[in-house]
């Protein structure tokens, strides 16, 4: 019955929907992903919604292979491939894109919401708001009334949104359990590299690691002098200034930053060369002149 039901052909109001709430879910990663990214998305978003009642607009395999490229071409030149959280959320996002415009039967869009969970979590390792939780808590839940209308013949808003909210009130003694008895991993979610604060190089600094500011002991640059090394009084470097907060992160002021103006030959200049190790920023550090 359960494979019956899979390959049965897609009801158009539950592709719908689905379609619908995979681009609200999406909307918060604006503040995350290149605009590039998440057009891309909302294209094949509205490509599907266009097919709902004209399956032949749907991309054929040229076509499809042709847009694949597009997408990981979009991919390398918007990340950079230096951030490999930043890279792997964008290719999750422009491929759950891709499976849009494949989905044929009702099995195709237990993939689909499945990688809807999967883009729901790659939220929380850019914020851990209250109120992004409480929205995606929303998402999740609808996402899980999905996966239970596409298991039922019937599929009445009321009685699968019901059934859904029953599967989560009777998960949630679980979830305590595992809240309070799951040991705290202090090591990065998946080899990411931790957000903590550090003394060294870093472009941002957030409020919940002001009291875990720790001191590295890994290298940030090598100096070598053209002279006489000057004394330790004399050897502050200054770098990037975090102008702007929005009251829990903040940041450098990229928009107004300018070059250097040219001065003269200082007699009591010292001349020396910086080696930075790679950070994927583009600042230098001098010695503080002033």
């Amino acid at each position: 019955m359960r494979d019956a039901l899979a390959d049965m052909p897609i009801v158009p109001r539950l592709l719908g929907s689905t379609l619908v709430l995979l681009a609200a879910l999406m909307a918060p990663h604006a503040a995350n992903l290149h605009p590039a990214i998440l057009g891309f998305f909302y294209l094949t978003v509205g490509w599907r919604l266009l097919a709902l009642h004209r399956p032949r607009w749907l991309p054929g395999r040229w076509l499809l292979l042709a847009l694949m490229a597009t997408a990981i071409a979009l991919v390398i030149l918007s990340t950079g491939l230096y951030d490999g959280r930043l890279a792997g959320t964008a290719l999750l996002v422009v491929m759950l894109g891709l499976k849009l415009l494949e989905l044929r039967a009702r099995r195709d869009i237990h993939v689909t919401v499945f990688l809807g969970y999967f883009v729901v979590l790659t939220q929380f390792l850019y914020s851990q708001s209250l109120g992004l939780a409480v929205y995606l808590f929303a998402g999740t839940l609808a996402l899980t009334a999905i996966l239970v209308g596409l298991n039922r013949v019937s599929t009445h808003p009321r009685q699968v949104l019901r059934h859904a909210t029953g599967l989560f009130v009777a998960a949630l003694p679980l979830a305590l359990v595992v809240f309070v008895l799951f040991p705290r991993l202090h090591s990065p979610l998946w080899g990411i590299k931790s957000q903590r604060a550090v003394t060294g190089i870093s472009g941002e600094m957030t409020l919940g690691n002001l009291g875990e500011l720790s001191r590295s002991t890994a290298t940030a640059f090598r100096v070598q002098f053209d002279t006489t090394v000057p004394g330790p009084e004399q050897r502050y470097w200054r770098g990037p200034v975090l102008w702007h907060t929005d009251g829990r992160r903040w940041t450098a002021d990229r928009a107004s930053e300018r070059p250097i103006d040219t001065v003269g030959r200082d007699p009591l200049a010292v001349g020396y060369e910086v080696t930075l190790e790679p950070t994927g920023e583009y600042w230098l550090f001098g010695l503080d002149v002033v």
